[in-house]
């Protein structure tokens, strides 16, 4: 078994994944393999090109089957000393692969080692660019050049094509093969050279009639079809099959001067998908080039066979011929009239080498000039020379030198200057391709081609198409800029904003509408039309001044969409050049298209980052919340017993005062510690919340005088209350909110400073939410709360919301202030945003989400303060706590009630149906160990359906069971509870009078401070 690398869980395992799923996008290969060489992870682009499923692929020894025969026992060796730490990766690599159906492509890798925990090399982890495209476009220039080669070396056609066959060969499977020339007046095909592994013999020729190949030439089209689809030509009567069928054939005219000459076909007797799209483009490219040298290369011989023919090939074709003797003295000269070489006879004729041209080349002709004579043997010179000589431009010049009978030999001298530069074009767009390959941004990728371009005296443009598709924006400018500044001044331009309407401009349309490559020889059409109004001769000086000459313009194109244009500019270009220029253009588009995928990849993988950030703070703080409340439960049984035990001692009339004033501070500290449970109640958004439609500009109007009061007179209150806004929410919880930031804002500004609370309403949407950090679509109120304090330093701004953090000392703060706000604002399905500088402010933003209707009325205020005691009604008691149970048993006894106690739901089951028609009250806790209160007196309700019932929890989460006991209206009465609280409310559930919820907001705010005076009622009915 291969052993697996060990992740680091499955944070790991999603963060690889996600990242596999961009670089699919972006048409990256991920692999990475162990240290046996077994693949343990592939994304599906790697599937894509082995061919093969992830799960076929899982597990398999990557040397033993993708890489080729001839390398793998030389790569798996390497891969093994990689392992043990004697080799050294290569972090860039390419090399070849070969896919399930036996395909091969060529990748490039980056790569990086994988280690353990303890630094041991456990395998390697690659991302592959399948570059196969880009090989393959190298390769084709390379076999267009050796074509040229061979159309000179070949001694013949048969030769020729011979050497043709060899170099496609070396880029498409061409085992069968054969070029067939078109003879007009007999319409037939000849077979010039034929190799085929299943009619190698059959035929030399046939009539072109309805064959592949006839209809090839006919229509001058390439055509490419598998068995399936000529059997259906064949039956539609489009086609006649002659020889073997194939599984597919393909087929490209051979063009000379745009007349067809023949055809040349490949065809594969085994494999239907042995060729595609690509290769046909390819043959096609190519194929233009073979006319021509075949062409070439019969005139050559048809010179060789006819003086008279000779005389007219030597006149029609650009080419100096020079006859030597033995001491390398001119016998004759030839060159077309028209030539621009052509000088008169008497130049040459009778003078040695070394008295015509330069000493240093006239060394190496005559060199060249023995050898000939003394091998036999033809030669190959090419030089440079100034023309005209001696202090002309220079020109490079191709000799062939070969034996003419006797003691003589002929030159033939061709002017290649053209070809030259068209080779050093297609190198340097080769080398900015490649370099291109390896930017990682778009500006990047446009600035390197536009580098590379420079350097082979290329100047260019690239416009992008706008979102309408109507205009063709200016993105890079490769050209001289200051005249060109000149020009935007004078009508007002930023150079940015220069566009090409396409559609009003013949160029751009051919370019950008029909996907042409176009060549404008007039650099000054281009000029009008980014300038339309500009005067001509003032266009024709800046297109001088920037370099503006002859240009070529050809299509960006990316996932079958035109995007943009390349336009390139120089003074050598010739019309010829538009397939490099075309082919250079379609990398560009691939190099830019991957780039900005890439980016979008980094950009993804950052806010995956950021979105998983929040996810953790926000898992921490709903932990903490869980925590606060469970703490809250057990406090609040604990300070129940407390309160009342305090409250009992206190109506003990026989104490004395000293004992009455230490009571009396256990049961305030007993209090104070009520309002901490609330306030952890508060962060944990487990309180129950009283929520009604309130005007929340109203609410903030009424707390300005005690908000002037809790900040002091040396900071200014300032409000900007927008109209209007109501939102459905606790307005005491509100008031909390605004309280615990007005008070923080307060305390950072200890030498005063300006305080603002601003509301307005806000409608955001998917785009706006992007900004905000937790937000989300909707209409929303915010209030905003503004100091000019001391800020928030950056390090604790993810701990602000804790609850017990402070950036306070001792003794000046709980730390629960901010968490409470965080609560209560998360428990009205709202979010806070902050922003903040060190000495410079902050601002607190809180989002609520708005309501519709008008305002609820206020509850009542006031509620009488008395102590009333019953007259023996019946009441059973079921609470778990044995401290709060011993505790209400004896306050209610004491009060004049009956009490029977029970500590689980059985027990007090079995009490009521002993007596049930004696009880006036069930007073149950919620929770209890066997089942739920609310089950026990709906059980206890079927039996008797007049009993009342009161019921009671220290828990206000999912546990306190609230939304049910808020549905079926039972009264509710709120741990911790004191012995005045308790006796009302048991007053109130025997009475059975129907209670408003008593306390302002400010007596809730009073109670958490501890404030509660005795006597007053926090037991309520829920509406239901």
């Amino acid at each position: 078994m291969p052993r697996k690398r060990q992740t680091n869980g499955l944070t790991e395992r999603a963060r690889r994944e996600e990242a596999q799923r961009y670089l699919d996008l972006a048409g990256v290969m991920f692999l990475e393999l162990d240290d046996s060489g077994c693949i343990s992870l592939i994304n599906r682009k790697g599937c894509e090109i082995l061919g093969v499923s992830e799960e076929d692929a899982l597990g398999r020894n990557w040397f033993e089957t993708f890489v080729p025969d001839d390398v793998r026992s030389r790569v798996e060796g390497w891969y093994a000393s990689l392992m043990s730490g004697e080799a050294e990766l290569h972090a860039r690599a390419k090399n070849a692969v070969v896919s399930a159906s036996g395909d091969e492509r060529i990748i490039e890798w980056n790569n990086i080692l994988l280690r353990d925990g303890s630094g041991e090399i456990v395998g390697t982890l690659s991302s592959g660019l399948d570059v196969t495209d880009a090989e393959r476009a190298a390769q084709t220039q390379r076999v267009i050049h050796e074509i040229w080669n061979a159309a000179i070396a070949a001694k013949d056609t048969r030769e020729l094509f011979s050497m043709i066959h060899q170099q496609l060969g070396t880029v498409l499977s061409a085992d069968n093969f054969f070029i067939a020339l078109y003879e007009s007046d007999t319409d037939s095909l000849s077979l010039s050279y034929f190799v085929d592994e299943k009619d190698q013999d059959s035929f030399d020729s046939f009539p072109a009639g309805k064959t592949m190949t006839g209809y090839v030439v006919r229509n001058n089209t390439s055509l490419m079809l598998t068995r399936d689809e000529a059997d259906e030509w064949v039956r539609a009567g489009i086609l006649d099959i002659v020889g073997t069928p194939s599984q597919i054939w393909l087929g490209v005219p051979l063009r000379v001067r745009r007349e067809v000459i023949g055809a040349l076909v490949l065809q594969s007797y085994s494999n239907p998908e042995e060729y595609g799209s690509a290769d046909r483009d390819m043959l096609e490219f190519i194929s233009g080039q073979i006319g021509f040298a075949i062409e070439r290369k019969r005139a050559e011989l048809d010179l060789k066979a006819s003086e008279t023919r000779n005389r007219a090939i030597i006149d029609a074709v650009p080419d100096l011929m020079f006859q030597f003797d033995s001491e390398c003295r001119f016998l004759t000269y030839e060159a077309p009239s028209e030539s621009e070489l052509a000088v008169p006879p008497e130049a040459f004729i009778g003078k040695r080498i070394s008295e015509v041209f330069p000493r240093e080349l006239a060394g190496s002709l005559e060199t060249t000039v023995r050898e000939v004579l003394a091998t036999g043997s033809a030669r190959l010179v090419e030089y440079r020379l100034p023309i005209p000589m001696p202090d002309g431009d220079e020109r490079d010049f191709e000799a062939r030198v070969v034996p003419s009978g006797g003691s003589t030999v002929l030159s033939v001298v061709r002017d290649i200057t053209e070809r030259k530069r068209a080779e050093d074009m297609l190198r340097a767009l080769n080398e900015a391709s490649l370099a291109m390959e390896r930017t990682l941004s778009p500006d990047e990728v446009l600035d390197v081609a536009t580098r590379h371009l420079k350097e082979s005296g290329l100047s260019s443009v690239v416009a992008y198409v706008d979102d309408k598709g109507d205009r063709a924006h200016l993105r890079h400018i490769g050209l001289d800029q200051e005249p060109l500044a000149e020009l935007l001044e004078e009508y007002g331009l930023a150079a940015e904003a220069l566009f090409v309407s396409i559609d009003d401009n013949e160029v751009p349309r051919r370019v950008l509408r029909a996907r042409e490559t176009v060549f404008e020889p007039t650099p000054v059409a281009l000029l009008r039309a980014v300038f339309p109004e500009a005067d001509e001769r003032r266009l024709r000086t800046v297109a001088d001044d920037v370099g503006l000459s002859q240009s070529i313009l050809a299509p960006l194109i990316a996932e079958d969409q035109v995007f943009g244009l390349l336009s390139v500019h120089s003074d050598h270009l010739r019309e010829s050049d538009a397939a490099a220029v075309t082919a250079f253009a379609n990398q560009l588009a691939a190099a830019l298209r991957k780039a900005t995928l890439l980016n979008e990849l980094e950009e993804s993988l950052e806010e995956l980052r950021h979105t998983q950030d929040q996810l953790l703070q926000a898992q921490k703080m709903e932990a903490v919340g869980r925590l606060a409340g469970g703490v809250a439960h057990d406090f609040n049984n604990l300070l129940t017993a407390i309160k009342g035990y305090a409250d009992l001692l206190l109506a003990d009339s026989e104490i004395g005062d000293d004992v009455h004033a230490d009571i009396e501070q256990i049961r305030k500290a007993a209090d104070q510690a009520a309002a901490l449970t609330k306030q952890l109640l508060a962060f944990s958004r487990r309180q129950p919340l009283q929520r009604r439609i309130i005007d929340l500009n109203k609410v903030v109007s009424e707390m300005d005088a005690m908000l002037r009061r809790l900040i002091g007179e040396d900071i200014e209150l300032l409000s900007d209350l927008h109209d209007e806004i109501r939102v459905k929410a606790d307005p005491g919880q509100v008031e909390q909110v605004i309280i615990n930031l007005v008070v923080n804002a307060r305390d950072a500004m200890p030498e005063g400073g300006r305080l603002s609370v601003k509301t307005k309403a806000v409608v955001l949407d998917e785009q706006a939410c992007c900004s905000l950090p937790g937000a989300r679509p909707g209409w929303f109120a915010c209030i905003s709360i503004e100091d000019t304090g001391s800020g928030i330093p950056r390090e604790v701004m993810d701990q602000i919301f804790e609850p017990f953090f402070s950036t306070k000392g001792p003794g000046k703060g709980t730390g629960l202030g901010l968490a409470v706000v965080y609560g209560i604002v998360r428990q009205h399905e709202g979010w806070i945003n902050v922003y903040s500088e060190p000495r410079h402010g902050t601002v607190f933003k809180i989002y609520i989400p708005a309501a519709d209707g008008e305002a609820d009325a206020a509850a009542g205020e006031g509620s009488e303060t008395r102590r009333p005691r019953g007259e023996n009604e019946r009441i059973l008691l079921v609470e778990d706590e044995k401290t709060v149970r011993e505790f209400a048993l004896r306050a209610l006894r004491q009060s004049g009630y009956n009490v029977t106690a029970a500590a689980d739901a059985e027990e007090a089951l079995r009490i009521f149906r002993d007596r049930s028609d004696d009880f006036s009250l069930v007073f149950s806790d919620v929770v209890l160990p066997d089942k739920s209160g609310i089950r026990l007196v709906e059980e206890l309700s079927e039996e008797a359906p007049d009993v009342r019932a009161m019921l009671t929890s220290g828990y206000t989460d999912q546990k306190s069971q609230w939304p049910m006991i808020e549905e079926k209206g039972y009264r509710f009465l709120q741990k911790p509870y004191s012995l005045p609280e308790l006796l009302s409310a048991v007053r109130d559930a025997i009475a059975d009078e129907d209670k408003a919820d008593t306390g302002t907001a400010a007596e809730e705010e009073a109670a958490q401070a501890g404030e509660v005076e005795d006597g007053e009622s926090y037991a309520s009915r829920a509406d239901g």
